[in-house]
């Protein structure tokens, strides 16, 4: 069964001139939020959304960029890929393919010899990223099928499956391996048909069509995400019990380094963003309940359960860089966007400049973490090259 938006979304239905803004509140609600956008240097062309169960009800358009210029998400991505592989395992119609289901169940070329750890490892380990995989050879002009049988005779077990997040490009891969087979149906079509056709996203292209690379080969525009985001979020797309699932901390005692120092844990294909988390898990994480899966080039999508809504901001930046200049915005107006959903007063400027310049220096050392993750990992390895 395929989960479908419901006909009374609010959806953007023309491109909105640069610059522009489009609510359902009132100009002066959201002023606030348009000057924190506007005097925020560092980032010349973005667009920000805001939305909520019923859908669109703020969009921003500054410099160059507008609701439908396409731009490379990268790990955003993994969000898409992921709602695409849970929509399978919520199919009753699609057997054999749950979180617990083992890859060496599914696919022909994994071992099952109970004394190889690889034998063990299940699907809701690949879509937590503990599966314990890292390395893999280039995939050349492989298609998505054989790029995973591939990686998985040139990569390496190098942990316990469920005992250490390695934020790479492998375990989607392999997830995504394991829905072409219990689906029969190639990669970019479950995408397209669980994700893109009922979200309408009509501008979300693939780098490579025959090998997707389901952790950062995702090019899209601010319309089509916020329609994504909406229909996850309001559970169109995959029902409840699998939207809760890939919110849920499914290993909190597994080691979490490198990029994940500075976001937090991992739910399946999202982070569980803990900001600053640097090894210690805070309570006020649980009580927040933000989610989120931002890129390499600054793309920040973001769920907050809490406060019931959904933002994004579309942005593409310097690799590295711009994820560490779009998460000091996100940390800059997030505030404002919660007093708006409220109907509170929201923060003066002054003060939120002020509260937000005291983490700025962390944001270098976010970059570097972002960095030292993406190069310990294969993301170059897909025969698209694409990067997260």
């Amino acid at each position: 069964m395929l989960y479908r938006f419901p006909i009374s979304m609010l959806f953007l239905l023309s491109t909105i001139a640069l610059g522009a803004a489009i609510n359902v509140r009132g100009k002066d609600e959201w002023d606030p939020l348009r000057k924190l956008i506007e005097d925020y240097d560092i980032i010349p062309d973005c667009v920000v959304t805001v939305g909520d169960q019923d859908g669109l009800l703020f969009s921003y358009s500054k410099g160059r960029t507008n609701p439908r210029t396409q731009m490379p998400i990268a790990s955003s991505t993994k969000w898409i890929a992921g709602v695409a592989i849970m929509s399978v395992v919520a199919d009753k119609s699609v057997p054999g393919l749950e979180l617990d289901t083992k890859a060496a169940d599914l696919l022909p070329f994994w071992t099952k010899d109970p004394s190889d750890l690889r034998s063990t490892v299940t699907l809701r380990q690949m879509l937590g990223f503990v599966s314990g995989f890292e390395g893999g050879d280039n995939c050349g002009t492989r298609d998505f099928m054989q790029c995973a049988e591939h990686t998985y005779n040139t990569a390496r077990l190098t942990t316990p499956p469920g005992t250490a997040m390695e934020y790479n490009s492998i375990h989607l891969r392999f997830a995504g391996a394991m829905a072409v087979a219990a689906t029969r149906t190639p990669m970019d079509e479950i995408v397209r048909e669980r994700v893109f056709l009922p979200a309408r996203m009509v501008n979300t292209v693939w780098s490579n069509d025959a090998n997707p690379e389901l952790s950062g080969g995702l090019s899209s525009t601010a319309e089509d995400y916020d329609r994504f985001l909406h229909g996850y979020f309001s559970e169109s797309l995959i029902p409840a019990s699998a939207r809760t699932a890939m919110e849920t901390d499914q290993y909190p005692d597994a080691s979490f380094g490198g990029y994940a120092l500075f976001m937090g844990h991992y739910g399946l294909a999202n982070w569980f963003e803990c900001l600053l988390y640097l090894g210690v898990w805070r309570p006020e994480c649980d009580r927040a309940s933000i989610h989120t899966s931002p890129g390499i080039y600054g793309w920040y999508p973001v769920v907050d359960r809490t406060n019931k809504y959904y933002f994004q901001i579309a942005f593409a930046g310097g690799a590295v860089v711009g994820p560490a200049e779009s998460a000091y915005m996100r940390l800059a107006i997030k505030p404002t966007i919660d007093a708006i959903i409220a109907g509170a007063p929201p923060p003066p400027t002054d003060v939120m400049h002020g509260a937000v310049a005291g983490v700025a220096q962390l944001t270098t050392e976010f970059a570097r973490l972002f960095a030292a993750d993406q190069a310990s990992s294969n993301y170059f390895n897909a025969s698209n090259t694409s990067t997260d």
